[in-house]
């Protein structure tokens, strides 16, 4: 029972985490001027790499967070 709940804290952590860094993508990148004064190599990384490294290291946090058990440590 403790685990559980420890596993829906610690996901819902990762969510919420992810989430802001996607708003903060959305807010500088889409709706912002970054991309119009960026240099071009700065704008592959931040207009391609960001979202698509959030969402990666959020899926596999995610995965480790559920299939973890304490009692294989």
């Amino acid at each position: 029972m403790l685990t559980a709940l420890v596993k829906l804290i610690l996901a819902g952590l990762v969510i919420a985490l992810a989430g802001q860094q996607l708003v903060m993508y959305y807010n500088i990148v889409v709706m912002g001027t970054y991309m119009s004064t960026a240099p071009f190599h700065l704008m592959v990384i931040t207009g391609v790499m960001w979202p698509v490294i959030v969402v990666a290291v959020a899926f596999v946090a995610l995965r480790a967070i559920i299939t973890f058990k304490p009692n294989q440590l």
